[in-house]
């Protein structure tokens, strides 16, 4: 029973009226019920990518899970496809271009002026005043999510080295002194540098 025929034959159900956005895996999802159901949309740099209809009596959340459950396997063949082999400098300037909505401007001040320190280094402490976070750690976090949104873009995994997390190699080439000092690695300078911000 589609959701015409449920409303017809219970004119007393509910339409859930919301307008629901939600930022999932550097993708773009919205769900909301249209003239006949719940109608889903999954946008990418503000590109339509897919759309996903409810079917029978699937409310909003099961059909924002669908819409989840979609963008996973749409990351997950593009992370078979290119087999886990480490970005070229051309693929992580594309991904990093890709993200510049997800990145606020306080974040790319920090970045900006992190690529263009001398070699690369900067404390957290800086980083937290450039950026006016509430903390240090707020600072290295913003690096975690912008390193995870990267890999995630470049569905691209890579190995931990120099006693750095996985994720963050992606943008670090080491963290000094007991974790205060930043360095940015070769790849992420060239592909700050060259950014339009």
């Amino acid at each position: 029973m589609n959701m015409i025929q449920s409303l017809l034959s219970n004119p007393e159900e509910k339409i859930d009226t919301r307008i629901v956005k939600e930022d999932y895996r550097n993708y773009d999802l919205v769900a909301r019920y249209w003239e006949y159901g719940y109608r889903g949309k999954i946008w990418k740099n503000r590109k339509s990518v897919e759309d996903i209809d409810a079917v029978d009596n699937e409310g909003i959340d099961e059909l924002l899970q669908k819409l989840r459950t979609r963008v996973d396997e749409l990351i997950e063949a593009k992370r078979k496809a290119r087999r886990n082999k480490a970005p070229t400098q051309v693929e992580f300037n594309t991904s990093l271009k890709s993200l510049e909505t997800k990145i606020s401007l306080s974040e790319r001040q920090v970045l900006k002026a992190h690529a263009a320190a001398v070699g690369a280094a900067m404390t957290l402490d800086k980083a937290q005043r450039l950026g006016d976070f509430f903390s240090p750690s707020a600072a290295l976090l913003m690096y975690s999510g912008l390193a995870r949104r990267l890999c995630e873009e470049l569905a691209y995994t890579p190995s931990a080295a120099r006693g750095l997390d996985a994720t963050l190699s992606i943008l670090l080439a080491e963290i000094r002194e007991q974790g205060s000092v930043l360095v940015l690695n070769d790849m992420a300078v060239t592909a700050i540098m060259q950014s339009n911000w």
